[in-house]
């Protein structure tokens, strides 16, 4: 009972990280749950994976962190209001993986326009795509958090009282004495 106990704590709190880390709201923790086992299960430890020993070959996918800014190429229903001659591509955010039967990759990966979370911070509102044309590649694009740098800017503006903050994917608590 102890390992699952510990199993299931490791779950939670790197689905309590990635959500920090991506500056995601509560409310996505079944998207980070998911993108959270599937990294972990991914991870080759002394060059073995839970992947590789499940499916008996290598991950293919791109492994990219939740909430990670990804292009991607909308379907036409979200492209129509493209300009012609502008890019095909639309910055998106990352919420994980769709697997198939049997937990066996496609190519699909759960995307959400990025300017759907520039409105009121309503959840509802957000509808995630599965599409196989997500275009990242981390030597390219690198890694960056929009949602994040947009929560931290938000938090900094907030009360000096609030001294919680997240640094390098851990939950740290700023000990420094705020102004009195």
């Amino acid at each position: 009972n102890a390992r699952a106990e510990r199993a299931k704590r490791t779950v939670v709190e790197g689905t309590r990280t990635l959500l920090a880390q991506a500056g995601l709201p509560a409310e996505f923790w079944t998207y980070a749950v998911r993108c959270f086992c599937l990294l972990r299960n991914t991870s080759r430890i002394d060059g073995f994976s839970p992947w590789v020993q499940r499916h008996g070959k290598a991950f293919k996918g791109s492994r990219i962190p939740l909430g990670a800014k990804v292009p991607f190429l909308p379907d036409k229903r979200r492209a129509n209001g493209r300009h012609k001659f502008g890019s095909k591509l639309a910055d998106g955010i990352f919420l994980g993986y769709k697997l198939g039967y049997g937990g066996k990759l496609h190519g699909d990966y759960i995307v959400a326009d990025l300017e759907a979370f520039s409105g009121d911070g309503d959840v509802a509102t957000i509808h995630p795509i599965i599409t196989k044309d997500v275009r990242w590649n981390y030597d390219v694009h690198g890694v960056s958090f929009p949602l994040r740098e947009a929560h931290d800017a938000k938090a900094s503006l907030s009360s000096p009282a609030a001294r919680f903050m997240v640094r390098d994917g851990c939950h740290h608590v700023d000990r420094t004495p705020g102004p009195t």
